[in-house]
């Protein structure tokens, strides 16, 4: 094998496999002290790669060509590069390959490369994009380790019960990694852990992170997490506390959905999106309180939230309100009630019940709904199992031209609608 300097990188040449390693670009000189100069130990010791750098997928050299497959060990170590693409070609990245690069920013990895070495990363405390160096299980719980030395939770190992205290930082090979995330169903389904305690340095929970946790009863997460996947706490089914940090923007599809024993809920002023049935059968949910940041909320957010009494949109909000003190959620530009509870007025200006707006509240006894109501949606007082009284604040014509949506009172004992000149039979559908 020989070295050789081909367009600014310096390569290893196998000749028989036609093959390429990249390699420090150093100079080798011969350890002689009387010819030994400042200059020629600063060429020793340190790589002169710097700017960036677009390795390419073969060199040629003497009319033959060579397949570039391996950065080698200590190749870019010490350099000052800036940023880096390896092609397609290349299959493994030697140990401290890029070792104390502390310049650079930016590196592109392919899918090729099935082998990074220990410390490849080691120092390169620029780097914007995250490189997965290794997984590995400390303390019972595995991470994936990034260059950047930063971990994330991957997965528990089911063997912790009742009190977790997630780690600030974990130690590998003599490096501490920031433990800055809880990936996807990291923790999903482990029926022994009681309480969770995560830390400062966790900025992101994955989806599913722990769904299914039944024996969870409460959990602490810092104002550090900005974002909380979808489902990440369904059927968590014995939670009764949780604060959702102040920096959230969105609760996610089903995030909190089917947390049976949690009675309350702050949802803080930073959020604007409630997904799709975020909060879904959250039965023992007496109050929400949406704050003026929240433009959209889903379908189903709070469907079979049966023990709801309270529902207020706070003042400012551009896209819903609970005006009247109607104790539910209606969307101002479409008079759409999108939301009641046992406690709610319908108010006159409405114009519309929307789909699931009272499923499942089964509290419910009576409910008066105004003349300006002109349509109610799609099982909106399913499974209302106590309703018996509808009454409708207009005259029978009136309510014949009703649009009632199929299935609008499924599962309802009320079979007539009072008017005001006279009763109805209410369609079942």
């Amino acid at each position: 094998m020989k070295k050789e300097i081909i367009n600014g990188i310096k390569y290893r040449l196998d000749e028989d496999n036609l093959t390429a390693e990249v390699v420090q670009l150093k100079d080798d000189f011969e350890l002689d002290e009387a010819s030994l100069t400042t200059e020629k130990l600063m060429k020793m010791i340190f790589n002169h790669y710097e700017g960036d750098i677009i390795i390419p997928e073969i060199v040629v050299l003497n009319e033959l060509t060579y397949r570039v497959e391996r950065i080698g060990d200590d190749a870019f170590a010490h350099s000052s590069l800036k940023s880096v693409i390896i092609p397609e070609s290349v299959t493994s990245i030697g140990e401290g390959a890029f070792k104390d690069c502390s310049k650079l920013e930016s590196i592109t990895i392919p899918d090729s490369v099935t082998s990074i070495g220990d410390l490849a990363f080691l120092g390169c405390d620029s780097l914007i994009s995250k490189v997965e160096i290794c997984e590995e299980i400390i303390g019972g719980i595995k991470y994936l380790l990034y260059c950047n030395r930063t971990a994330k939770i991957i997965e528990e190992s089911g063997n912790n019960t009742g009190d977790v205290i997630i780690p600030e930082s974990v130690v590998f090979n003599a490096i501490t990694y920031r433990v800055t995330s809880i990936g996807a169903r990291a923790f999903r389904q482990r029926d022994k852990l009681e309480s969770i305690t995560i830390p400062n340095s966790v900025t992101s929970i994955g989806e599913r992170a722990f769904e299914l946790c039944s024996s969870l009863t409460k959990i602490a997460i810092p104002n550090t997490v900005t974002s909380i996947g979808e489902h990440a706490f369904d059927y968590c089914s014995k939670l009764t506390s949780i604060i959702i940090p102040d920096n959230v923007n969105t609760i996610g599809k089903g995030t909190f959905s089917c947390c049976f024993s949690l009675p309350k809920i702050h949802i803080p002023n930073s959020v604007t999106s409630i997904g799709y049935q975020a909060f879904e059968i959250c039965t023992s949910l007496k109050s929400i309180i949406i704050p003026a940041n929240v433009t959209e909320i889903g379908e189903s957010a709070f469907v079979g939230c049966k023990a709801l009494k309270s529902i207020i949109v706070a003042e400012g909000n551009p896209r819903y309100d609970s005006r009247d003190n109607c104790n539910a959620i209606i969307e101002t530009t479409t008079n759409t009630l999108i939301q009641g509870c046992s406690q709610t007025i319908i108010p006159e200006s409405v114009t519309e019940i929307g789909e699931e707006a009272f499923a499942s509240c089964d509290s419910l006894k009576s409910v008066t709904i105004p003349a300006s109501v002109k349509s109610v949606g799609r099982l909106a007082f399913d499974w209302c199992e106590n309703l018996t009284d509808i009454t409708f604040q207009g005259t029978m014509a009136q309510w014949k031209e009703i649009k009632l949506s199929r299935s609008w009172k499924s599962n309802v004992p009320a079979i007539i609608v009072h008017c005001t000149d006279g009763d109805v039979q209410a369609k079942r559908y």
